[in-house]
């Protein structure tokens, strides 16, 4: 799977998620298209504090709880399908040596970006650029429930 719908907003986490379900692309929900990029959120929190100055810390509140709706909702969506995404510990390597996992960092495109790992080296990235990410942040699993 190769990201090519929703030009601006990629698709990078739910094509990594087709991948490694072995699913069509199609069949999972286009989670990324509730992200914000970080000038649409200024914009978004500006006019709510405008909207309603006499109460910024609800409207702060409001934008956290926004900020983190698509990766709940990829959670609730995963967990229907009888997985969930685990933190890898340091011991899991060394038991799961041909396991794909999942690597999130910055590309050098300077985004929020994931790909899929194995064995410690990147086996896809779903960008037509092929370039990865910059710096691996964190790591995670697809595991069942």
């Amino acid at each position: 799977h190769t990201i090519d719908k929703y030009p601006g907003k990629g698709s990078c986490f739910p094509t990594i998620i087709a991948c490694l379900l072995k699913i069509p692309l199609n069949d999972v929900p286009h989670f990324n298209l509730l992200y914000f990029n970080s000038e649409e959120f200024r914009k978004a929190e500006a006019v709510l504090k405008k909207l309603n100055p006499e109460n910024e810390p609800r409207v702060e509140r409001y934008m956290d709880e926004f900020y983190h709706l698509s990766d709940k909702i990829s959670l609730i969506w995963l967990a229907s399908k009888g997985y969930y995404l685990d933190s890898i510990k340091e011991d899991w390597y060394n038991e799961n040596k041909n396991k794909p996992y999942l690597a999130f960092g910055k590309s050098k495109r300077g985004v929020s970006h994931v790909v899929i790992y194995m064995d410690n080296k990147m086996i896809h990235d779903p960008h037509p650029d092929n370039s990865g990410l910059v710096e691996a942040e964190y790591y995670k699993t697809l595991s069942q429930i």
